[in-house]
């Protein structure tokens, strides 16, 4: 009975230690896959920022291809009112044509990435009634990847007015701060939004 007793101790011990060896190695399994996943889900979000950006510059280049044509339509005028040596008419189209320019967009930076993508996020903000302030200042000078701060600015920028379209009472603004301090940029953007009926404020800030 003594020996069979011993026996049975001794499978025990080992059905525990197996036990606790599989429970190790599924542990680590899942940590593996979890961290695997996580792996996935970032480059899945860098490859849609990425993705966005590239048709952030075709829209750009898009407009740049209709604002040469428009120069073009505008020149063409302007050559036939000046053949026509009619001075009066021709200044006020130039004129005219100055302030459509003005209202069409608005200059923030000298990279024309990063001021495209400002004046398309700036427009939808206005279309959703969401009130922007901008205080922007970047040297031209200044030797920074445009390509990258116009992702983290277009990105910032969407999740600013997703929550202020959210947001169906007052305090429907975004504040944009974008200023350049020696070799570093400081990016800020607020805005409003409700949580659970307290009207608070959320704050993205970046140093490039």
């Amino acid at each position: 009975m003594a020996i069979n007793r011993r026996i049975i101790d001794i499978f025990i011990t080992m059905g525990i230690v197996i036990m606790n060896i599989c429970v190790l190695y599924l542990y680590h399994s899942i940590s593996f896959h979890q961290a695997h996943i996580n792996q996935i889900s970032l480059e899945k979000k860098a490859l849609e920022s990425e993705i966005k950006y590239v048709e952030e510059i075709k829209k750009s280049q898009e407009n740049l291809k209709q604002i040469r044509h428009d120069l073009r339509n505008h020149f063409l005028v302007l050559s036939g009112l000046l053949e026509n040596e009619d001075i009066s008419s021709a200044k006020k189209y130039l004129r005219k044509t100055m302030k459509q320019q003005e209202m069409i967009t608005d200059f923030y930076t000298s990279d024309p990435i990063l001021n495209y993508i400002l004046n398309e996020k700036l427009t939808i903000a206005e279309q959703s009634e969401i009130q922007v302030n901008t205080s922007i200042f970047i040297s031209e000078n200044v030797k920074i990847d445009y390509d990258i701060i116009a992702i983290i600015v277009g990105n910032l920028m969407d999740n600013a007015i997703e929550a202020c379209t959210r947001n169906n009472g007052k305090g429907k603004d975004i504040t944009v701060i974008i200023k350049q301090f020696k070799s570093d940029l400081f990016i800020e953007i607020n805005n409003a939004y409700l949580v659970n009926e307290r009207y608070t404020r959320k704050e993205d800030r970046v140093l490039v």
